[in-house]
């Protein structure tokens, strides 16, 4: 097998865009996560991991990375609680066309699985696109509504250039939307860092973190129940995309212990009923004062 045919079945299959490199470590972004301190505490993910997953790809010849397009709809009715379109659709679409492109490379007798590294990384270490002043990554055609998913294999391909952890782009640099638009200023004023203990999208992603975390004023978090994609929906480029909306649509989502239609925003009363379902209290008291 060579690069033609990987190429040639991403594309019959509609898994996205494809790219590869020599498999390494992530040295810069090792020393990130020793420089910011509040990456050492993060309950959700011990710091352990975020240093194993800086060196997995390093027993690999290839790592293949491929990025999704999960994007659906951004419309949020009026005084409805919203629901990102990475909740409703980015894992479940990644994870099937993941599936399909490792029984893919193990059917034509190669090792393949994923790999837990970082992802936006591993995405510019293949050419796919650039980071842009929110820390999304932006695939080349598609936008930052992409999910990464990175595969490790033992298939040897040829790399044209040397890789790239963090590539940026002059579009980015000169604006400064997505810094603005943020509800709960997690965006640092330069842009391209992020406060994740302000991050409404990580708060309400991961209910084990410390309920302290939350902004103090309740309104900052602007009606999002799960996820925020603020910074996404004012961003220039990623206005005009032609998103394909290939996305794999559950009748339902488990958001926490609630199940809530597969919708873009959900009903307060719906959700107020729900409150005791909801496990973990971090979360339950999050979603108690988003809706009272």
């Amino acid at each position: 097998m060579n690069s033609s045919d990987l190429r040639k079945f991403v594309s019959s299959h509609e898994l996205g865009a494809v790219g590869w490199f020599q498999g390494r470590g992530f040295d810069g972004y090792l020393r990130a996560v020793e420089e910011r301190v509040e990456y050492h505490q993060m309950a959700y993910r011990p710091y352990e991991a975020f240093l194993r997953a800086g060196r997995a790809a390093e027993r690999f010849a290839t790592v293949i990375v491929l990025a999704v397009d999960y994007f659906y709809e951004n419309a949020y009715p009026e005084g409805r609680f919203k629901i990102s379109n990475y909740s409703r659709f980015c894992w479940k679409t990644v994870a099937e066309k993941e599936k399909l492109l490792t029984d893919f490379l193990k059917t034509n007798g190669f090792k393949a699985e994923p790999l837990d590294v970082p992802a936006r990384a591993a995405a510019c270490a293949a050419g796919l696109g650039f980071i842009g002043k929110n820390t999304m990554f932006y695939a080349t055609g598609m936008g930052s509504y992409v999910g990464i998913s990175v595969i490790g294999t033992d298939l040897v391909l040829a790399v044209e250039s040397e890789p790239l952890e963090q590539v940026s782009k002059a579009t980015c640099r000169q604006c400064n939307r997505c810094v603005e638009s943020c509800p709960v200023k997690a965006i640092f004023p330069e842009g391209y860092r992020i406060d994740p203990l302000r991050c409404i999208s990580f708060l309400n992603r991961h209910a084990p973190e410390p309920h302290k975390r939350e902004p103090s004023d309740v309104r900052a978090l602007d009606r999002w129940l799960h996820g925020c994609e603020a910074c996404q929906d004012v961003c220039p480029v990623n206005k005009g995309m032609n998103h394909r909306k290939k996305v794999e649509f559950s009748d339902h989502l488990d958001l926490c212990g609630i199940k809530v239609p597969n919708r873009s925003s959900a009903d307060r009363e719906f959700i107020r009923a729900r409150l005791p379902e909801i496990s973990g209290e971090a979360w339950r008291q999050y979603v108690d004062r988003l809706t009272a």
